[in-house]
């Protein structure tokens, strides 16, 4: 077990491997997360089992960057909780490190492991049960360009940050996992690395620290995706970049934009020019063949009022794919709020939702 403190509280988390017997997982759809723990599965698989029935435990990713995710993955917790009464619960993700939240189940940190070995993708998600959204607006693919996920026959995902330094207006991730720390290209690493034939670049948000390895790929010609690159990260590391697309070497790119409106960014406290900038070089790497991803919130409170934030029209010139984030803070959490604003945006899209899963798993 692990004592941890953070700017929500402190406590005490479960390890995975205090956990005996056979797991069952539950996830949902965070890129960061839910995907260390899909990495996690692969090289364990003789503890995961794909049958709840036959689990000892139940393990549920969780996500808490918004409230509507706060919300969904409560509401998931209560229905796996009470239909599996007789079978323990344990919440990971960031939700387990939200000390103010209620979370309904045994804490345990973040599943993850030394990737040390390819994840084929048939097999990424044939262990582990998906969350529902409560609402489908998470995604749109803008043209006809096949998704990451459909196109790699095999890659390896390396993690090159944790943390962030940003201070998000809208987002408690620092506040969870810490500050900005950088996981440098030391020798087992870099020997993985060179070993596999397409390598994913990734953090909870990728600094400049990436810069490293992008030069290793690019000495050895490796293809090469990145996940979750700040827009300040894309303009240190342009020029890098470029040379990388131009040799055909730059497959994916995804970059949490968030939004393209000045005075949103600015509330957000994000930099409003560097994400002007960085979405005009990321619109180079896109003409010379990387597939590009960005994160758009859909809907966004701004003293005391939701703006639409989503412009489809200047979005499908831009982009080739958008995961779209439902936003309200998840600073200071509140059930009884949150629901009404999704009772609000999404009709009876909230009520529903608990009530339909009642009887599903």
């Amino acid at each position: 077990m692990i004592n941890v403190k953070n700017e929500f509280g402190e406590g005490t988390l479960y390890e995975i491997n205090d956990i005996k017997g056979k797991l069952y997982f539950v996830g949902n759809f965070c890129s960061s997360k839910t995907e260390e723990a899909l990495h996690w599965i692969t090289i364990n698989r003789h503890r995961v089992t794909t049958n709840i029935n036959e689990a000892d435990a139940i393990i549920i990713v969780c996500c808490q960057l918004t409230n509507s995710e706060v919300y969904n993955s409560l509401t998931h917790i209560k229905r796996i909780g009470i239909k599996y009464h007789n079978k323990t619960i344990y919440v990971t993700g960031c939700l387990a490190y939200r000390f103010d939240i209620q979370c309904f189940g045994r804490r345990l940190g973040f599943v993850n492991q030394n990737y040390e070995c390819f994840i084929e993708k048939e097999n990424l998600f044939n262990n582990i049960e998906l969350i529902k959204p409560i609402a489908d607006v998470k995604h749109v693919r803008f043209t006809q360009k096949i998704a990451l996920y459909e196109t790699i026959e095999e890659w390896q995902k390396i993690y090159v940050s944790q943390g962030c330094n940003n201070k998000c207006s809208f987002c408690s991730v620092r506040k969870c996992i810490g500050p900005y720390k950088e996981i440098k290209p030391e020798s087992e690493q870099k020997k993985i690395f060179l070993n596999s034939n397409h390598v994913c670049l990734t953090g909870d948000s990728v600094g400049d620290s990436v810069y490293k390895w992008l030069l290793l790929a690019l000495e050895h010609n490796k293809y090469v995706s990145i996940s979750h690159i700040n827009v300040k990260t894309v303009i240190f590391c342009y020029e890098l970049l470029k040379k990388i697309a131009e040799n055909n070497r730059l497959a994916y790119m995804h970059c949490a934009i968030q939004s393209l409106d000045s005075k949103i960014l600015k509330h957000m406290n994000r930099d409003a020019v560097a994400t002007v900038n960085a979405i005009e070089y990321l619109q180079e790497f896109r003409k010379l063949g990387t597939y590009v991803l960005i994160d758009i919130i859909l809907d966004y409170e701004m003293d005391g009022k939701i703006y639409e934030n989503y412009e489809e029209m200047k979005l499908k010139g831009l982009f080739d794919e958008v995961n779209f984030i439902f936003y309200n803070s998840s600073v200071d959490y509140n059930e009884e709020s949150t629901e009404k604003i999704l009772e609000d945006r999404f009709g009876t899209g909230a009520k529903n939702h608990i009530e339909l899963l009642d009887c599903e798993v």
